[in-house]
């Protein structure tokens, strides 16, 4: 037994309380409100496949198949489980449910679990409830698809990307992020940032001086795929001397001098202990007429603050007014609509 104290024994003669607290696991079956998130809303439509919910609750199994049907790109599949008129994905959904071994019925990490093994693929959910963050993670395998559970419903996260609003989503450590040089992942070349990148005859770059571990880690970090306009070999720099990688951007390479320090404050490389420096001032940002000024008038009767008037004006001078107990909800609701 062990005892939240620094006394080592523990003394029955006097009584004992026991708190019992109990769980509750996460449990997909809801009716599938529809999402709203204010971080992404407006991008939900596109990121976030819907799935209809069911009497059954098999939005888990119903989500699974049709994340699969999209990531193997199978259009006739994804044609016949869209077509609300039939029946093709509840009843695709018993049938997985029966091969899987799992019950009908709402599902938690554990039936998520047996699907996994049954389907062989990788099965990551991301909760509305966690500030969507991932929740469960199945074991890595070659196929991966991205639930999300929210209002306990089960839904389809069709890009990760779009879903955080990011330019880049790290599918080792889950984490979205901007700059691809900004992050750093423990699983990836610290090179060419690849997660597959195989160690062979090492060759270092004349340019950028960074020692990369084969001639196609050296050949990636010389690419520009995709959108992407300027080459890892065009971002960073390291120092053949110290050893310290730099980011252009913040030093060229003939501006470095060994021993110095990027400044959290100006941002620039300088000697610690002959640098001073202080909060930068924030440049101003240009004017906008996109402001919405808003009041709220309360109730304190109940020696709780209960929002009974709301106003909100636009900057043109356009006033909406929300009167009764719920104008807060009202005025939330209109404040995080899509026309915003």
């Amino acid at each position: 037994m062990r005892v939240l104290q620094s006394y080592k024994h523990l003394k029955l003669e006097h009584g004992v309380t026991v708190d019992v607290i109990i769980i509750h696991r996460d449990v997909g079956a809801g009716r599938g409100r529809k999402v709203f998130n204010i971080d992404i809303d407006r991008l939900s439509k596109r990121s976030i496949l819907h799935i209809e919910p069911d009497e059954l609750g098999l939005c888990c199994a119903k989500a699974i198949l049709y994340a699969l049907a999209h990531l193997e790109n199978d259009r006739a599949s994804i044609n016949a489980m869209r077509d609300k008129r039939r029946l093709t994905l509840l009843n695709r959904a018993k049938t997985l449910h029966n091969d899987a071994g799992v019950p009908l019925g709402p599902c938690t990490y554990k039936e998520i679990k047996m699907f996994e093994d049954w389907l062989n693929v990788q099965i990551v959910v991301i909760s509305s409830e966690s500030l969507n963050k991932v929740v469960y993670k199945g074991e890595n395998r070659s196929r991966r698809i991205n639930l999300y559970f929210h209002n306990d419903h089960y839904d389809v996260i069709k890009s990760l990307k779009g879903f955080y609003g990011a330019d880049h989503y790290c599918e080792s450590c889950d984490k979205p992020y901007g700059r691809i040089e900004d992050h750093r992942c423990p699983n990836a070349c610290h090179v060419c940032l690849r997660m597959d990148c195989m160690p062979g005859e090492m060759k270092r770059c004349g340019e950028c001086d960074r020692l990369c571990q084969s001639e196609e880690c050296f050949l990636s970090h010389k690419a520009t795929p995709g959108r992407r306009k300027v080459s890892l070999c065009d971002k960073m720099y390291q120092c053949r001397r110290c050893g310290k990688v730099i980011l252009r951007r913040y030093c060229p390479k003939e501006s470095h001098q060994c021993g110095t320090t990027k400044c959290p404050s100006c941002k620039y490389y300088v000697l610690a202990t002959d640098h001073y420096c202080f909060l930068q001032t924030v440049a101003p940002k240009a004017h906008s007429d996109r402001l919405i000024f808003f009041d709220f008038e309360t109730d304190q009767s109940s020696g709780i603050h209960v929002v009974n008037f709301a106003i909100a004006q636009y900057f043109s001078g356009e006033e909406f007014v929300f009167k009764g107990y719920n104008s807060c909800q009202n005025f939330c609701s209109w404040l995080f609509s899509p026309v915003h």
